[in-house]
């Protein structure tokens, strides 16, 4: 008994490593559409993209499946097999829910959406993109259907992205951050504004590459099994922990564009390379949600290279790739300039802050949009709405309002609640960090940060999947996720930053 039990584990191995390897593969075609396919190939590239996704269903369906179904009730022996199987139950009890038919038309119809959408948003024209969208609306209300729910459709596609996570809990957590970051920012908004114009003077396209680059080499990022490109909209893309890609997006004349895509990216790309590479395939070395994962970009985007320390150690060597155009700055004016807060139209360049906003209301019209009560067609009016209610802003065309992001032509709709819950994710793990390390200033200052990348391999990456996100921040910290650890972090930084008396 013992030996078929053993057999039959080996057997799931094998089977989700190919299944892995053929998801690699799925990688690579949606690196190579977002970088350097001819736009005039995107219906053959399609059509790849679902009979790929269609072999992947096939095997998860008919292969393994059936196999993890016999072990789940085994003891293997071990933790770590036991937990593997565990966790790819849970995963392969929702897609085997799922008629291969619909895999395909998913596949498809993002695939054709992404294109749609590049359009749509270089034309500012949304009834271009607008069909896709109801299709990916209506895909993903079947989906939920199939999956089933509880409370609202939106959580079984919730649930994808951040196990367990509920639209109940988001809207108690949203509730009080709004009411905190509403207080911190009315108390910004009385102080004196900080000057940030020497951000958009004219900086080099090829020197911000070179700069990004050396960037991303000493936060980790290992240039040898990983590379950076440029993109539309930048991303991560890991197709094993020996190839993850990176792209940046340059403005010439906004050098934080580049600088905080780029370690936002490197964030996301270091966990990829800190993945468990043994048993390649099994959720040990999977990401262990959306959350997580955000979790690891937004605080090396934010809680570290945001940080007085870090432009300290970094200035001058930004200083050095562009000394004519820096000449008259020194780190604090830099410090101060990247942490200004103030209202802007466009999510990824928004400030740590009020970034938050962008996040509520595109949770609050994505659950609209599924669960009815709101229709593609009114969902630019429904957008500027929000932006008003929330931003203040005035939203001028629809490519700088709801065409900004590519997560919907993706088909990914109950992703964007996972940006936040990074952030809180990140704030309370750093707590943690700093109780074993330190005080982690006094690494970041001179530059040194493989004791806090050691420590994220050690508490985050080397577990992957087989841990629930909160499963995960329970054994790091002994408690479950707590926003009061991102509400004391941002009003200390943003209190320094003003010169105010706010605190949480």
């Amino acid at each position: 008994m013992r030996s078929e039990v053993v057999r039959l584990y080996e057997e799931v191995v094998k089977s989700a490593q190919q299944v892995r390897y053929l998801g690699a593969s799925l990688g690579l075609l949606a690196w190579d559409q977002e970088t350097y396919m001819p736009k005039g190939s995107v219906q053959r590239r399609a059509k790849q993209v679902a009979t790929l996704s269609a072999l992947i269903h096939k095997i998860n369906v008919e292969e393994l499946y059936p196999k993890v179904e016999q072990l789940i009730d085994k003891d293997l022996g071990d933790e770590i097999k036991n937990r593997n199987i565990r966790m790819l139950y849970r995963a392969l009890s929702k897609q085997v829910k799922l008629p291969e038919s619909f895999v395909v038309t998913f596949a498809r119809t993002t695939t054709e959406a992404q294109c749609a959408w590049e359009k749509a948003k270089k034309e500012n024209n949304f009834p271009l993109f607008a069909p896709y969208l109801e299709k990916i609306v209506e895909l993903n209300r079947e989906k939920a259907e199939i999956y089933g729910y509880e409370d609202t459709p939106y959580d079984a596609l919730l649930d994808l992205f951040e196990p367990d996570a509920r639209s109940r809990q988001l809207d108690k957590l949203f509730a009080e951050l709004k009411i905190e970051i509403k207080s911190l920012f009315e108390a910004i908004q009385q102080s004196e504004q900080i000057d940030d114009s020497f951000l958009y003077r004219y900086y080099d396209k090829q020197k911000q590459m070179l700069f990004c680059t050396h960037l991303a080499k000493n936060l980790q990022f290992d240039l040898e099994q990983g590379r950076i490109d440029t993109s539309v909209h930048p991303f991560t893309m890991g197709i094993a922990p020996e190839d993850v890609r990176i792209t940046t997006r340059i403005n010439e004349e906004d050098i934080t564009m580049s600088v905080f895509s780029t370690v936002h990216e490197v964030g996301h790309a270091l966990y990829e390379q800190g993945l468990n590479r043994e048993h390649f395939g099994l959720p040990i070395a999977e990401p262990c949600s959306l959350g997580i994962h955000e979790s690891q970009s937004r605080l090396w985007e934010n809680n570290i290279a945001r940080s007085k320390a870090f432009w300290e150690f970094y200035f001058p060597i930004l200083h050095s790739y562009f000394p004519e155009v820096l000449n008259d700055i020194t780190p604090e004016q830099m410090y101060r300039a990247v942490n200004k807060v103030i209202p802007n139209l466009i999510r990824i360049s928004s400030d740590e802050l009020t970034y938050h906003f962008h996040i509520i209301l595109r949770y609050e019209l994505e659950r609209a949009l599924i669960e009815g009560e709101l229709k593609v067609k009114e969902l630019p009016e429904a957008w500027n709405a929000k932006v008003k209610e929330y931003l203040g802003l005035d939203v001028p065309s629809d490519s700088q309002g709801v065409l900004q992001d590519i997560h919907w032509s993706h088909g990914t709709i109950g992703y964007f609640p996972t940006y936040s819950l990074g952030s809180f994710y990140a704030a309370q793990f750093l707590h943690y960090a700093s109780l074993e390390l330190g005080d982690l200033d006094d690494y970041i200052r001179e530059g040194n940060f493989a004791p806090i990348h050691q420590w994220l391999k050690e508490n985050v990456y080397r577990y992957g999947a087989l841990y629930t996100p909160e499963e995960l921040c329970v054994k790091i910290c002994g408690e479950p996720l707590n926003v009061r650890y991102f509400l004391q972090y941002i009003s200390k930084k943003l209190s320094d930053v003003y010169q105010l008396t706010f605190h949480y």
